[in-house]
């Protein structure tokens, strides 16, 4: 902790000679909560944030505890989302279907490829899709065999609107393999063999619709 002051103060101190001025009060240090204390004791006459998680490029860093009350703030909002394309679904089934296929559902399967042991974070968000905005896109109830049906993709004469909380299942385990090699090379600092890397994705992605085929 002490090396990171160390360059916190070097960067206040020769930032502005070359036109780069620290924002503190937009700066965040992750730390376990063992070292809190220590951390605000150091870093808060800087007036630079101390938390135990925080948001960073679209993903989350930090405890378990700070991470699910993150993703859970954003499934509700998707939630809220859904159940208001529920009743649009009613009058204008084609706008509410092309907003939940193309894009509510691609930004909750981005979290869930980020986010591990998501699945039961889901479950809320499941129930609204099955039980309301697909019966209101339908206009009628759904079966089970039927609602499995409108899941595939629509090549095999479905909707391709997955269930949110069986793509939580692999997403995160597909995701983590396939970048395998990348982070391997960000470790070690070794070049990436993008071909290797390419052919090793294509393995990956292709088991991955093989088992959900299956």
């Amino acid at each position: 902790m002490h090396a990171v002051l160390f360059w916190i103060k070097l960067l206040f101190k020769e930032g502005p000679k070359h036109g780069y001025f620290p924002l503190p009060d937009k700066s965040y240090l992750v730390v376990a909560p063992t070292f809190m204390e220590q951390a605000k004791h150091l870093f808060s006459p800087y007036g630079i944030n101390i938390v135990e998680g925080q948001r960073v490029l679209g993903g989350f860093i930090g405890s378990i505890k700070e991470g699910q009350s993150w993703a859970n703030t954003k499934i509700n909002s998707w939630d809220k989302s859904l159940k208001i394309l529920s009743e649009v679904a009613k009058k204008q089934p084609q706008a509410a279907y092309v907003a939940v296929s193309k894009a509510l559902q691609n930004e909750w399967n981005y979290l869930q490829r980020i986010f591990p042991n998501s699945e039961e974070l889901f479950s809320p968000l499941r129930q609204t899709l099955f039980e309301e905005f697909l019966p209101a896109l339908t206009g009628c109830p759904l079966t089970e065999t039927e609602t499995q049906i409108i899941e595939k993709p629509t090549r095999m004469v479905g909707l391709g609107i997955r269930d949110p909380v069986t793509s939580a299942k692999y997403a995160f385990e597909t995701s983590t393999r396939a970048t395998s090699m990348l982070q391997e090379s960000l470790l070690s600092g070794s070049a990436v063999d993008v071909d290797a890397y390419e052919k090793d994705v294509k393995t990956v992605t292709n088991e991955r619709k093989f088992k959900k085929m299956n």
